[in-house]
């Protein structure tokens, strides 16, 4: 009789969830040894010890397998699936939230070209440097592609126009409170006049509310400047 298994390791949740559903669905089809499961799977015993632990993600692949092996139910499959979809989230999260620098972007300092591309990465960085193509699906790769919004995170490339500039900071999680500062530094930086945001190239709900905010400060600073020489 084999040693009995270790408790399974719930430091992320997530991972222990699957870890005791996949361990359930062995018991269920007999306590299949592992090195059975092995021969089964093309795995090693090893890697579905693993997968049973909680300590880590196994790759679908061999959860896929196991469940086959086990000769799990659709519906078994189908949860499996799920459990694993919110590890790989959970993970990813916590992983993010371990990039994030400490450096806080400072939009007001822009004086030139140089200091927005700073500035804009600063921005990536203090969102924890998500995947580009988590940045460029934010406005639904029309507006911001995935390899501008590369070239704006690796300093080679600034936005284009302000569609791609909105998008880009909407991606970083941007507060709206902070958002007349980067139009600022926007307009200061390129030196361009006011432009039309393509607001129905857009595709998130909350870009929808970041344009209406830039239409609002753009027109408000035209205003101001209108006024400048009767001021004078």
């Amino acid at each position: 009789m084999g040693h009995p298994e270790a408790p399974v390791d719930f430091t992320v949740q997530e991972l222990g969830d699957l870890a005791t559903f996949l361990r359930g669905v062995r018991w269920r089809a007999g306590a299949i040894p592992y090195a059975r499961l092995s021969k089964l799977t093309s795995w090693s015993a090893s890697a579905l010890k693993r997968a049973t632990s909680g300590r880590m993600l196994p790759p679908w692949d061999l959860v896929r397998r196991f469940l086959a092996a086990c000769r799990a139910d659709q519906i078994s499959v189908d949860h499996a699936f799920t459990l694993h979809e919110r590890a790989a989230k959970e993970l990813e999260l916590r992983a993010q939230r371990s990039r994030k620098a400490s450096v806080v972007p400072r939009p007001e300092l822009v004086r030139d070209k140089a200091d927005l591309s700073g500035a804009l990465r600063d921005a990536y960085a203090a969102a924890g440097r998500p995947p580009v193509r988590t940045v460029a699906g934010y406005s639904g790769g029309w507006v911001l592609p995935h390899s501008t919004a590369h070239n704006i995170i690796t300093a080679r490339a600034l936005p284009t126009g302000i569609d791609q500039c909105i998008a880009f900071l909407d991606a970083c999680k941007i507060p709206f409170h902070q958002l007349h500062l980067w139009f600022a530094a926007w307009h200061k930086a390129m030196n361009e006049p006011f432009a039309e945001p393509r607001q129905y190239a857009f595709s998130r709900e909350n870009v929808y509310v970041s344009v209406a905010m830039y239409k609002a400060w753009a027109a408000a600073r035209a205003i101001e400047e209108a006024a400048q020489p009767f001021a004078a």
